[in-house]
């Protein structure tokens, strides 16, 4: 577990008028992970629903919801990284 708190830890803020900004990796990363937890939340929703819906019960049901909770984490991850992206290109060029 340290090894994920070492590789995802945000950069410390300077002070009130040196404060440095996080790097473009870190708010891809930052958006990442933000979509990623809100995907596996919406995934845990929909795929209980959906497979109690089709009547599986036990481990059958624990595997369906375990993978829609991974693809929906995954696709809204990705889809929160490119925003932040786009969001991290845009304030470099305005900064300059």
């Amino acid at each position: 577990m340290w090894i994920l708190s070492f590789v995802f830890q945000m950069p410390v803020t300077v002070g009130p008028y040196g404060q440095s900004q996080p790097s473009c990796f870190d708010r891809i990363k930052m958006g990442f992970m933000m979509g990623f937890a809100v995907g596996m939340a919406a995934g845990a929703l929909f795929g209980t629903f959906s497979c109690l819906r089709i009547g599986m019960r036990g481990r059958e049901l624990m595997g369906g919801v375990g993978k829609t909770m991974m693809q929906s984490g995954g696709t809204f991850g990705t889809f929160m990284a490119i925003g932040d992206h786009g969001t991290a290109i845009r304030h470099s060029i305005t900064t300059l």
